[in-house]
């Protein structure tokens, strides 16, 4: 865990209710949380440098994706307790979470991140047919 860390997950939820859904198993909390920065790659790789993002710490980071990864977060790990017995509040977060993502990939909201740069050089591509062949004789 080394774009997220605890003081992170304070903004949303209390540590004891964190100690509750993790127990004693810290690496479930790892694994969450890579689970959930995958998610949000998968929707924001095609446009911005989120591998770049990821490298940064500290108050460099994004605010808006250090909330996404610990509401995709929460909802993994109350999921994996009870998965048909999610908070409503976690369930909301995360859905508005998605929404928010899926609005980045389309490029109706731009969050601020380094974008893909797109202009490539060289690859041509040439598209022909041969000479058209008469058919009288």
């Amino acid at each position: 865990m080394t774009y997220i860390t605890l003081d992170d997950f304070d903004l949303v939820i209390q540590q004891t209710q964190l100690n509750q859904l993790i127990g004693s198993n810290t690496a479930a909390l790892d694994i969450a949380v890579e689970m959930a920065k995958e998610e949000v790659k998968t929707y924001l790789v095609q446009k911005y440098k989120i591998d770049d993002e990821y490298l940064l710490t500290g108050s460099a980071r994004n605010l808006q994706i250090r909330l996404s990864i610990v509401d995709i977060t929460l909802f993994t790990l109350h999921s994996r307790i009870a998965p048909n017995n999610v908070p409503e509040l976690r369930q909301k977060r995360y859905d508005n979470t998605i929404a928010w993502l899926k609005a980045c990939a389309k490029g109706a909201v731009t969050p601020t991140l380094p974008e893909v740069d797109i202009t490539t050089t060289g690859a041509r591509i040439r598209f022909s047919a041969d000479t058209k062949s008469s058919n009288k004789y």
